[in-house]
């Protein structure tokens, strides 16, 4: 077995507004390229955390050690008086690799945004659907690393991010995210979803990778799960159900565990991809 490099969950900010532009909708191809990107896979609990804020909206880039994104998320307010609510969250593309995190708060106060950079390079797929609610499947042989949805609509709140299918200790497949429209006019609001995936029939071991999935009612829209002995989280995800959208959700940066909080005072659910069998140099 290869020894494995050390991944990285980093939380940063974008310090100047022309850098936070929306991705492109470039795809990787999958194949040998994609799914061997580096000598070595770069999973472990070793992780480093970096943390800023942003201001409403912003993009954190995977460092030259670890270029390639594997998922992301958001993380609490630095201060902790701020509002959140996840508007949009998509993968930065460089020649369709994913190499960062970009993320919309629609409250418009600071916030961090988190990144599970690697030096893997994950297949990455991306689709629009027009009704607010998909679920992207990754190609034959792929397991799902992580996922990200993108609200177009102004206003728009991202209810639903999380690995496909909704089955705690199933293999994750693919990921579904559903975004909403609040108010008089209430629905589902046009979309795009990433998700990205890792070549499972490889010697980077990605074939013990579980869905972990959580549901808790205290405290009031939170929810966190916890990857068994022996997995690294390399995703999280949620769901907010009875009007309730994500506020937050996110990887610790031990690796281990992931959370999710909604708006409203109901039952949450969180949910992380866990892949076992990960070793560190």
């Amino acid at each position: 077995m290869r020894a494995l490099r050390q991944a990285i969950v980093l939380t940063g900010s974008c310090l100047l507004p022309a850098a936070c532009m929306a991705p492109t909708s470039e795809e990787s191809e999958p194949g040998d390229e994609a799914a061997i990107g580096s000598v070595h896979q770069a999973l472990t609990a070793g992780a480093i955390r970096v943390m800023d804020n942003f201001w409403g909206e912003g993009e954190l880039m995977c460092p030259a050690g670890h270029p390639y994104a594997l998922s992301g998320g958001t993380g609490i307010c630095g201060g902790g008086a701020c509002s959140l609510d996840i508007h949009q969250m998509a993968f930065e593309s460089n020649d369709g690799d994913p190499v960062g995190i970009y993320a919309i708060n629609n409250e418009l106060d600071d916030f961090n945004i988190m990144a599970v950079c690697s030096d893997y390079a994950p297949y990455k797929t991306q689709t629009s659907d027009s009704d607010g609610d998909r679920t992207l499947n990754c190609p034959a042989n792929y397991v799902a690393v992580g996922g990200a949805g993108y609200c177009e609509d102004s206003g728009a709140h991202l209810i639903r991010s999380r690995p496909n299918p909704d089955t705690a200790g199933s293999e994750p497949t693919g990921w579904r995210a559903t975004c909403v429209t609040p108010g008089e006019a209430a629905g589902h609001s046009p979309m795009q979803l990433s998700v990205t995936c890792a070549l499972k029939g490889s010697a980077w071991n990605w074939n013990g990778c579980k869905t972990r999935k959580r549901s808790e009612s205290f405290p009031p829209g939170y929810a966190s799960v916890w990857c068994n002995s022996g997995e690294t989280a390399v995703a999280t995800g949620g769901y907010c159900g009875s009007g309730g959208y994500i506020e937050w959700m996110g990887v610790f940066s031990s690796l281990a565990q992931a959370d999710v909080q909604c708006s409203e005072d109901d039952s949450a659910t969180a949910y992380a991809v866990c892949c076992a069998n990960v070793d560190a140099d």
